[in-house]
């Protein structure tokens, strides 16, 4: 498992590293409480040991992890009234934007509500690819 220096010095544009490490430290500034943990070789954010939210860095975006597609489908009018692109289990977000600080706090508030009584790491199947009823 790399550590997070490790992991960070992978990232070959020192701007890219730069955003990442900030997008990190936001999580870690507004969310004291969230556990930082580097998990399945990336950083992420768990409470009471369950997933809360990760993130990769790529080459012109790093993605926000939600878990599964309905999360993301939770949050679309709000990811498309900014302009990001999604796919079923992220959302990718350019590195010269500044942090969508509000879409994140909405995100990172919905997960911590959605699993203060889960005992899991992941959310069950149900609740990550079914629509809820």
């Amino acid at each position: 498992m790399k550590t997070l220096p490790e992991y960070l010095i992978a990232i070959s544009n020192p701007d890219h590293r730069q955003k990442f490490t900030e997008v990190l430290d936001w999580v870690k500034t507004n969310y004291p409480n969230l556990e930082f943990v580097m998990k399945y070789n990336q950083p992420m954010f768990l409470d009471h040991n369950s997933y809360i939210t990760g993130f990769n860095p790529a080459k012109n975006h790093y993605s926000i992890g939600l878990e599964g597609q309905e999360i993301v489908k939770h949050f679309i009018p709000e990811i498309e009234a900014i302009g990001l692109k999604y796919g079923h289990k992220t959302i990718q977000i350019p590195y010269d934007i500044r942090i969508p600080s509000n879409l994140f706090k909405k995100i990172i508030d919905f997960k911590i509500e959605q699993k203060k009584d889960l005992k899991t790491f992941w959310l069950p199947p149900e609740k990550r690819f079914k629509s809820e009823q």
